[in-house]
């Protein structure tokens, strides 16, 4: 048996307490009051639940062909070595799962991870709800694969099917993404309002076809408060940010810090609009943290 004692953050307030864990199994055998005679007692550092990343990309599919960047094998064990254990997988795969046996083939593959994988279906062109419940998740403009929509009405006409359905929405408008390709950096390419703007078209989206909405990776504070708002109206919507977005900006990116901070949407330009994201979550209006990793 192993013991730990220190801080715990549940979901009540943090409390002192003891953890047990039997050493055979890995598994948490008591919750209790601390004694002062554990095995390790920490001063400074804090005890949390396992965590659940809500936003993975672990890039592995039937047809194999992104295995070098990461699998099911070695996502999950990233995943369990940074406390987390269980993610929820992204469909933007060069074989995505959009009906009932690409979604099975893919959730076959989930089994060789070590924590639990919750995945994702994704809405392109033409697809239709599965047979079961799951999740979904619709990337409105192109960003990483083949799975996205060119226009907000092409995008509507297929939303329409999944009435009352789970969704995750990427924010960035497909008509200004086109508009500005030719930018000469990352950045400009995907300006500020084309998630501000997309955001306002999933929020609408989302109460005229009763979803459960999720805005992924918000990155304006902007954006943000228009979720915020929707909220207070009512709306079921959520919003996660990355840490990315939280710790960076881009005065931070010189050199290689450029390619290694690219992402979609990309890190904003201002470290007002950074530290804005910091205070909503600080204030608790923000629902999650997620890597999109």
């Amino acid at each position: 048996m192993f013991s730990i004692e220190g801080l715990i953050i549940n979901t009540g307030e943090p409390k002192l307490g003891r953890v047990e864990i039997d050493l055979t199994t890995g598994l948490i055998v008591k919750v209790g009051e601390p004694t002062g005679e554990a095995d390790v007692i920490l001063q400074d550092q804090l005890i949390f639940p396992g965590f659940v990343d809500l936003h993975v990309h672990a890039r592995e599919d039937v047809s194999h062909s992104q295995d070098y960047k990461e699998d099911f094998v070695s996502a999950g064990q990233a995943a369990i070595n940074g406390g987390v254990v269980a993610f929820a997988e992204m469909p933007n795969n060069p074989v995505p799962p959009i009906d009932d046996i690409s979604y099975q083939n893919k959730s076959d593959l989930t089994k060789k991870s070590e924590v639990t994988v919750v995945l994702y279906a994704g809405i392109g062109p033409n697809t239709k709800p599965l047979a079961k419940l799951v999740p979904y998740k619709v990337f409105m403009g192109p960003s990483v694969g083949e799975l996205f929509f060119t226009s907000k009405n092409d995008l509507e006409n297929v939303i329409a099917k999944y009435s009352g359905q789970n969704v995750s929405f990427h924010c960035e408008d497909p008509e200004i993404l086109e508009k500005n390709k030719n930018e000469s950096t990352h950045i400009l390419r995907r300006p500020k309002e084309a998630e501000t703007q997309a955001i306002d078209f999933a929020l609408m989206l989302i109460k005229k076809y009763n979803l459960i909405g999720k805005i992924c990776h918000c990155s304006t504070l902007s954006g943000i408060e228009k979720i915020i708002s929707a909220k207070k109206e009512g709306l079921a919507v959520t919003v996660e940010v990355t840490p990315t977005h939280l710790f960076f900006d881009s005065s931070m990116l010189e050199g290689e810090k450029i390619k290694f901070l690219q992402m979609n949407p990309p890190v904003r330009q201002d470290k007002e609009n950074r530290l804005g994201l910091i205070e909503h979550l600080r204030l608790g209006n923000i629902d999650y943290l997620a890597t999109d990793r």
